[in-house]
Formats: structure tokens, sequence, C-alpha cells
């Protein structure tokens, strides 16, 4: 776990979850096959300091889930490592660090972003 202060950056990439909850303190196994939540892993993953946050969508049938489809709670989470398969999807390793506000959706295109608080 990841331990003392962290300076985290606003905004931070935004990747939406069916039907899961990541709690701080907790490493979660996570599968992504959306375009937007790829870019928004790869966006994460190419910083030194790997942020993302991970909000659960409302609606789990919504594929392409936009602001007001999204709970505005989430989780900054480190990313730990992630697998990309021969079919585009990605299988990552991420760690829950602090429950986060969403203020506000910077950026919609190629990913969402976000201020958080």
């Amino acid at each position: 776990m990841i331990e003392g202060l962290l300076n985290i950056k606003s905004p931070l990439p935004i990747a939406p979850l069916r039907e899961t909850v990541i709690f701080p303190g907790n490493i979660w196994p996570i599968q992504s096959a959306r375009i937007k939540s790829k870019a928004a892993i790869d966006a994460s993953f190419a910083t030194d300091d790997k942020l993302i946050v991970f909000v659960t969508q409302k609606n789990k049938r919504i594929d392409n889930p936009g602001p007001r489809d999204m709970y505005s709670m989430g989780t900054v989470c480190s990313i730990r490592r992630v697998v990309k398969n021969s079919e585009g999807e990605y299988s990552l390793s991420a760690e829950g660090i602090s429950r986060v506000y969403i203020k506000n959706f910077t950026k919609l295109e190629p990913f969402l972003a976000a201020e958080i608080e």
C-alpha cells in the first residue's frame, strides 16, 4: 500500500466501472475493453505517478458513459500493472489510494478527465 502523503495533481483521467467500487487500501483486478477507458488508462500509465480515478457508473447498460452517467465520488488509484491481450482488452491491477469528489470534467475526448477534490 502507498504510505505517507501523496501530492495528487488535478485534473486526472477518469475511467468508469460497471458494478464495481474500489476502496482505498484495496488492490483490485480490472478488465477494460472500452475505447475511452483504455485511452484513460494509457494516459495514466504514461505518467510518473500512474494515477487514475475509477468511478462507478449509475447504469451498467450504458456503453459510453458521460459525466451524468457516473457518481460524483470515486477513488484515486495507482495502476500497478497493465497487460494488453490479443483481443484489445486490458487487464490491470489498481490500488485504491483515496476517495475523491469529482468537481468538474475538463476533458471528454479522447478520454474523460476531471478536476478532483
